[in-house]
C-alpha cells in the first residue's frame, strides 16, 4: 500500500486539520500536526458523549463565552416557521403570491403591500411566547459571569423575557421593540402604535402621527438594508476575546452572520447545537478545525444534558420555573411566602 493510499485511510478514521501556521514534525509533515507541544491531529472522530464531556470541560474553563443563535429558538418557544410549507403561517401567506416566503423581508414588497409582513410578525406581540431553556442557559452563562454576548438573529424578544441583560445581547436582524416611518424617519421609542393597528382578525397598516403619509415599520433589518451599528462595532471586538462559541438552532446560511465563528481565535473552541450541520466550510463541515464539536439532536434537551453535566441542572430549572410565574408569584417567592415548586404545582410546602 503506497503512503497516499494509507494516508487515505486514515482520513477514514481521523479528522484532518489545516497545518499552516502550526508546527510539524520533520519526518511525518503531512500526517502528524502539534500545537503547544500537544499533538491536534490526527485527531480520533469522537462519539457525541465524548464531545459533549468535551464541551462541559471547555465551558467550565472558559472566561467568554459567546452564544449565536438562531431561528431554532423560536420555533422551539413555539412560534411558526414562516419558511415551512405545511405551517399555518406559511400557508396563510400564499394569498400574497410570493415567489419566496422571504420576499416579505424585502423593503419594495413592505411598501408596495405591507399587510404581508404586519401578517406574518403580528403574533410577535400578540401572543405571549415564553422563553425556552435555551434562553435560560444563556441567562445562567450571564450569572456566571462568563457570558461576553449573545448575538441572536432572532426578532421576537425572548431573550429579555429570559431575563438577558441588555448590554449582553446584540440583535442582528434589528428588533419588533421600536419602530420608525419609513419617510419622514420619526422614531418611536416603543411598538404601541404597531399594536393597535394589528388585530387577530383585522389588520390596519399603522401610518406616521407626524408626516401622516409613511408606515411605521418595526425596527427590523431587510435584505439589503445595513444591520445594525452595534452588531458591526461590538462583533469586530467581541470575537476576538472569545474562548468558547457556542452556537444553538442555526445552520449558519444566512450572511453576514455566517461568518462570525471564523473571526475567532485559533484554539476556541466552536460548538453547534442543531437539528442539523452547517453548511460546507463552517462548523464541523471543513475538517480542518480540530476544536469543533457538533451535538445533534433537540437544542433543548441538549442543552439540559450539558448543564446536568456541568452541575448547573437545578439552577436551570429554577431559572425556567420562575420565568412561567405571573408577576404577583414572583414577588410571593421573593418574599419567602412559599416556594416556586409549590406555587407551579399548586401545593404547599
Amino acid at each position: 500500500m503506497s503512503s497516499s493510499q494509507e494516508i487515505d485511510e486514515a482520513l477514514k478514521k481521523f479528522e484532518k486539520v489545516d497545518i499552516s501556521g502550526v508546527e510539524t514534525t520533520k519526518d511525518e509533515p503531512t500526517t502528524t500536526v502539534k500545537k503547544d507541544n500537544k499533538l491536534i491531529w490526527p485527531r480520533p472522530i469522537l462519539e457525541r458523549d465524548e464531545k459533549k464531556k468535551k464541551v462541559v470541560e471547555d465551558i467550565k474553563a472558559a472566561k467568554s463565552i459567546i452564544v449565536l443563535t438562531g431561528a431554532g429558538l423560536s420555533t422551539a418557544a413555539g412560534i411558526p416557521d414562516f419558511r415551512t410549507p405545511g405551517t399555518g403561517l406559511y400557508d396563510n401567506l400564499q394569498k400574497y403570491k410570493l415567489n419566496h416566503p422571504t420576499d416579505i423581508f424585502t423593503l419594495d414588497y413592505f411598501l408596495e403591500k405591507p399587510h404581508a409582513f404586519f401578517e406574518l410578525t403580528k403574533d410577535f406581540i400578540s401572543k405571549d411566547y415564553k422563553p425556552t431553556s435555551s434562553h435560560y442557559f444563556i441567562k445562567l452563562l450571564e450569572d456566571k459571569s462568563v457570558l461576553l454576548r449573545n448575538y441572536t438573529q432572532n426578532i421576537d424578544g425572548l431573550e429579555f423575557k429570559a431575563g438577558i441583560s441588555r448590554d449582553k445581547l446584540v440583535q442582528c436582524h434589528g428588533s419588533y421593540e421600536t419602530a420608525t416611518c419609513v419617510s419622514c424617519r420619526k422614531v418611536y421609542p416603543n411598538i404601541d402604535i404597531v399594536k393597535k393597528h394589528l388585530k387577530p382578525d383585522n389588520i390596519k397598516i399603522p401610518m406616521c402621527v407626524s408626516c401622516k403619509k409613511g408606515i411605521v415599520k418595526p425596527d427590523v433589518v431587510f435584505f439589503n438594508e445595513d444591520l445594525p451599528e452595534r452588531y458591526t462595532n461590538l462583533s469586530n471586538v467581541d470575537f476576538e476575546k472569545c474562548d468558547v462559541l457556542i452556537v444553538i438552532g442555526t445552520s449558519l446560511k444566512v450572511s453576514p452572520v455566517n461568518v462570525l465563528p471564523d473571526k475567532v481565535p485559533i484554539g476556541t473552541t466552536r460548538v453547534l447545537i442543531n437539528f442539523e450541520q452547517a453548511p460546507l466550510g463552517s462548523i464541523q463541515r471543513n475538517r480542518t478545525y480540530p476544536y469543533d464539536y457538533y451535538l445533534n439532536g433537540d437544542i433543548n434537551e441538549t442543552v439540559f444534558e450539558l448543564c446536568k453535566e456541568l452541575g448547573w441542572e437545578e439552577e436551570l430549572e429554577k431559572l425556567v420555573s420562575e420565568g412561567e410565574l405571573t408577576d404577583v408569584q414572583k414577588l410571593e417567592v421573593s418574599e419567602n411566602k412559599t416556594c416556586t415548586a409549590c406555587i407551579l404545582n399548586k401545593k404547599s410546602c
